[in-house]
């Protein structure tokens, strides 16, 4: 046995000696009921109130057959505690106990069930947790434990070329093969990387006004059927442009004022040729019929393009989901973040017992003659292509309504599903609030003439104007979704690698409703309990042109929040830094910013060159240590795990700290030079004490 023991964490593995295989491994985390502080996988909510286990116990044993290591007995103790900061007391608790013993295993003769009918007994969508398709795939996969055999996985040819009439139907598994991106995690990029995320004079020749979307949603077949029409102004002459699409959807036909066009494929691109030359400042529309199986979610990488779920009664709870993929994962699209249109049109057609939610205004429901209704909506605001979406289920709704601080009226739509009606009314009852809160901090609400819906969703996405914030309405997600309408969705990027500034500044805003709400210090707390899961294992700042997205990405939001966060302390004007964030949303309204712009609007607008700063913290994965000596004469200050040039000041008290590389020594009265650790509540650093 092999053992690491400390008094609130003791992980025991248990290795047998005669072939080293792992056949236990336990881990146990524990801390006081009162101390908080020590609490285990704790995170503050948006009631003020610090949760986590005060003890957990966690066990599990494997058992060798025929050559083969396979899960024998699990058993977990979880003790929960919330503890409320403002009144210092325990507010609530929990225990749970778990056990699992496995008596028997078949290795011979398994016979598989079928895709369809694991989907529809659910398993693990009872527990309402998003549908994998790949684990559901390989659920009797028995799998060998030499590491020189793999899963044995569907192949997908990488040669294999789809030619314009070509028709091919792929339920989409091995995600990253089938769409042939590289490893984003080690900045390992493909040619499809650089196809999907560069900006190639097919794509700059014409700009995107207008999407009207026809789609038809079978959720028995789990198929899609329909034309995306596509108006365009040509910025410069082209008898081509390029267009994209899931490569295993099928293109039908192409139209082009009554003409059908011919086209090439090459992965998810596809190549438009005219018969013509289209002349600069010209405006057309081209239609493209299609139809298939969208490609399914894997959230490992975060790649895909819909969801198909079942409540829990049983019915049809779907939802389209593409970031980072892109639209094109169900439908035909210009599907480059560059270009958003200025409106929108989506109009989808479901079976009549479901309600189909898209963006923006729901103008008319037509009923057709074989059984099915048509929602028909419209965006009159730009907006991104992987924010179109569609929500189906068998939906409910209440209406409110928003009075603004300009006097506009904002239409509030909120969509549950019917056996959820009650718990739906009492978590969005934070929703007025929390756009008060919002315009207070970034201005007015952006798409004030497409409303305002909250969507309960398989998943949470900031799609815009109807916003899905997951299956249970948690004030968190709504909070961090909704705070997209300003941050991604109006203000938006034109590169996957600035994503963080959508997921920074979303994160951040949890933190300003916490201390608007319940004040200050727990909007402090509320952030610095995330330092915890920052794993600094990527710059925040993304490679350009690759589309570089298919990764862990929880950095851009925790740590690029404790940054903003940093940096407004750096400030400490907060006239000067909200004044900055709501010119931001001004300025730059229904546009586009990047990580070059933002800096350096925010270098001009707070007055100070902060770029320094962004280097070490955007551009880096090194969290600055300020060292800290005890001498006679007072104390010592120096930067470490930083570039040469780095050098910020800080306010400790009403005292100001300017370390730099070297060693200062400094007068300041100390009584406990311990204290000067509360400069981690500020920033984001490690004091060290030597």
């Amino acid at each position: 046995m092999l053992s690491n023991v400390n008094p609130n964490r003791e992980l025991r593995v248990f290795i047998d000696i005669k072939d080293y295989s792992v056949y236990k491994n336990e881990l146990i985390l524990k801390s006081e009921e009162q101390d908080h502080e020590r609490y285990a996988w704790k995170k503050v909510n948006t009631q003020g109130e610090k949760c986590g286990a005060i003890y957990d116990h966690q066990s599990y044993e494997y058992r060798k057959i025929n050559g083969k290591l396979f899960p024998y007995y699990s058993f977990r103790r979880f003790d929960f505690r919330c503890y409320d900061l403002t009144r210092e007391s325990i507010s609530s608790q929990a225990s749970f106990s778990t056990e699992l013993l496995v008596n028997h295993v078949a290795t011979q003769n398994i016979s598989k069930s079928s895709l369809d009918k694991l989907k529809k007994k659910k398993g693990l969508i009872n527990r309402r947790e998003p549908y994998d398709s790949t684990y559901w795939k390989h659920f009797n996969d028995i799998k060998d434990i030499s590491a020189k055999k793999g899963l044995n996985t569907l192949s997908i040819d990488p040669n294999i070329t789809t030619g314009s009439k070509e028709k091919v139907d792929v339920a989409s598994t091995n995600i990253l093969r089938t769409l042939r991106i590289g490893n984003h995690a080690t900045y390992e990029f493909s040619r499809a990387d650089s196809l999907y995320g560069a900006l190639s004079p097919l794509y700059q020749c014409f700009d995107v006004g207008h999407y009207q979307l026809d789609i038809e949603v079978d959720p028995e077949q789990e198929r899609v059927k329909g034309t995306s029409t596509i108006t365009f102004k040509m910025n410069e002459p082209s008898s081509s442009i390029r267009l994209d699409l899931f490569e295993y959807l099928t293109i039908n036909k192409i139209q082009f004022k009554d003409k059908e066009l011919t086209y090439e494929r090459d992965l998810d691109a596809v190549y438009v040729q005219f018969d013509r030359m289209l002349q600069q400042d010209s405006i057309y529309s081209v239609a493209i019929d299609y139809e298939g199986r969208p490609l399914d979610i894997d959230f490992d990488i975060w790649a895909g393009a819909f969801m198909w779920q079942t409540d829990d009664r049983d019915q049809p709870f779907i939802q389209s989901l593409c970031q980072g993929y892109g639209a094109k994962g169900w439908w035909p699209t210009k599907n480059h973040l560059s270009d958003e249109p200025d409106s929108a049109s989506v109009n989808v057609t479901v079976p009549k017992e479901l309600f189909a939610i898209s963006n923006g205004v729901l103008n008319q429901i037509d009923t057709t003659s074989y059984g099915k209704v048509t929602y028909h909506w419209s965006v009159s605001n730009p907006i991104n292509n992987y924010d179109i979406a569609v929500h189906i289920g068998q939906y409910s709704k209440t209406d409110q309504e928003y009075l603004s601080r300009n006097g506009e009226r904002l239409a509030i739509e909120y969509f549950y599903l019917k056996q959820d009606k009650a718990l739906a009314e009492d978590k969005v009852k934070m929703v007025p609030k929390m756009l008060e809160v919002y315009e207070d901090f970034f201005g007015p609400y952006p798409f004030i003439y497409d409303g305002f819906k909250l969507v309960q969703s398989p998943y949470p996405m900031e799609h815009q104007s109807c916003v899905a914030i997951g299956q249970y309405f948690d004030e968190q997600l709504i909070l961090h979704e909704a705070a997209h309408e300003w941050w991604g969705n109006s203000v938006s990027i034109k590169d996957n690698a600035d994503i963080w500034i959508n997921e920074a500044f979303a994160t951040y805003a949890e933190s300003l409703f916490i201390e608007k709400t319940l004040g200050f210090d727990l909007g402090q707390e509320y952030l610095n309990a995330q330092k915890s899961i920052i794993h600094n294992d990527h710059p925040i700042i993304g490679i350009t042109g690759v589309n570089h997205f298919h990764y862990r990405i929880e950095d851009k939001y925790f740590k690029g929040a404790l940054v903003l966060n940093t940096l407004r302390h750096l400030v400490a004007n907060d006239k000067m830094w909200f004044s900055t964030l709501r010119n931001i949303q001004s300025d730059f309204r229904h546009s586009f910013i990047d990580t070059d712009t933002l800096l350096s609007y925010l270098n001009n607008s707070l007055g100070k060159d902060y770029s320094v700063f962004f280097d070490q913290y955007l551009r880096t994965t090194d969290i600055p240590i300020l060292a800290v000596k005890k001498e006679d004469q007072g104390y010592k200050f120096k930067w470490e795990n930083t570039s040469e040039d780095f050098s910020i000041a800080m306010k400790w008290g009403a005292a100001s700290l300017h370390p730099t590389v070297q060693w200062q020594t400094t007068t300041l009265d100390l009584d406990d030079v311990n204290g000067i650790k509360e400069l981690e509540s500020k920033y984001l650093i490690k004091v060290s004490l030597r």
